[in-house]
């Protein structure tokens, strides 16, 4: 069983609060919410209306909103771009790895006694081994 550090929940939490911001549920669901909102203060009954014409409550909300959303935007792009900085760098030691790899193979196919007059001959020829 893994234990739920304050460092694990709170990357959950960066994490989920991300994921749920950017999916078109969540851009559905706001929508829904404002249209929702201008629907009942306009075709509301006066008494039921809790916001009149200039909306100032919602117009706070989405303020809100942007304000919260502004954070984890920058958080997510940071850890994508330290993501693909990581796999970059990964990829720069694969790529070294069997480049020394190939310089080995290369070495010792170069020392085999059955491969040892290609290089003369290349130079003075076609560059088919054996053609002069």
């Amino acid at each position: 069983m893994r234990v739920i550090t304050k460092r694990r929940a709170a990357a959950f939490g960066d994490w989920f609060l991300a994921v749920t911001m950017r999916s078109w549920f969540a851009v559905g669901w706001n929508t829904a919410f404002v249209a929702g909102y201008f629907i009942w203060n306009v075709a509301a009954p006066t008494k039921s209306q809790f916001d009149p014409y200039p909306y100032s409550f919602l117009c706070t909300m989405l303020t809100a909103l942007s304000y919260l959303q502004g954070p984890v935007i920058l958080t997510m792009s940071w850890l994508n771009e330290r993501s693909q900085r990581r796999q970059e760098e990964m990829l720069a030691k694969q790529t070294m790895y069997q480049l020394h790899v190939m310089e080995a193979i290369y070495a010792a196919i170069k020392g085999s006694p059955f491969v040892a007059g290609i290089e003369d001959s290349e130079a003075e020829g076609s560059g088919i081994p054996g053609d002069i």
